[in-house]
């Protein structure tokens, strides 16, 4: 008979199942279904970063939680209600499954949390997406008017376009 482990609070996998981000965000899916990958999580997710996260980032709606002592660390970031979905994808796994942040919504939230996670990761991850044409450029100015960041975010977008 095959080992399991305890990835969060009754929730057991087969030892031998891999813990990745993606991985684990179906199985927070399972729990809390509003849960999404998003900030440095999201941008590894869609190869927009040189950078291996530290810990997996998920938003939710302020007032919801998670289960605590994951396997792995995992950092909440809450959110409005009418904001959670806006530019999110749904994805499925082998485990299930799972929302992730469109690329050009997760550039629109390294920058509203530049002063959390540094302007460095936006500024990244604005080349990476430019070089490989990952953004649509009028999705990010329609995320960027309903996120109240297009005038602040302008800048640094006509620098790396040009």
């Amino acid at each position: 008979m095959g080992k399991l482990i305890k990835v969060m609070p009754g929730f057991f996998v087969s030892a031998d199942s891999v813990l990745s981000d993606v991985n684990m965000m179906q199985w927070i899916h399972a729990k809390q279904p509003e849960a999404v990958m998003n900030l440095i999580s999201a941008l590894s997710f869609h190869g927009l970063t040189t950078q291996i996260p530290a810990y997996l980032s998920v938003a939710l709606p302020r007032g919801k939680v998670i289960p605590k002592n994951f396997v792995t660390p995992v950092k909440v970031w809450y959110t409005k209600n009418e904001w959670l979905l806006c530019g999110v994808t749904q994805y499925s796994g082998a485990f299930g499954p799972y929302l992730v942040t469109s690329p050009e919504r997760t550039l629109i939230d390294c920058f509203r949390y530049r002063n959390k996670i540094g302007l460095d990761i936006f500024l990244e991850s604005l080349q990476i997406g430019i070089r490989e044409k990952s953004f649509n450029l009028n999705q990010l100015a329609e995320l960027g008017d309903i996120f109240k960041v297009s005038a602040l975010m302008k800048p640094y977008i006509k620098t790396a376009v040009s």
